[in-house]
């Protein structure tokens, strides 16, 4: 059986995909501290120009929600 160009490119394609995805996490940035970490809720807002409501240029924001106690702050 002889594998073409594409077929070898989306077998590559597939197969780094899936090593890859096994590369990353492994350390920790924390210290020896016994500091708690803390649940967050991060809200992220996107505002495009928009020329005809004079919005010239984009922004964005992000708001941070604690979460204590099982509820939002």
């Amino acid at each position: 059986m002889e594998f073409n160009f594409k077929t070898k490119t989306i077998f590559l394609f597939l197969a780094s995909g899936f090593i890859l995805t096994a590369c990353g996490g492994g350390g920790s940035d924390q210290t020896s501290n016994d500091s708690q970490q803390e649940d967050a809720l991060y809200q992220v807002y996107y505002q495009r120009p928009n020329v005809s409501l004079n919005i010239i240029s984009d922004f964005f924001e992000i708001t941070k929600y604690s979460i204590q106690g099982g509820g939002i702050d």
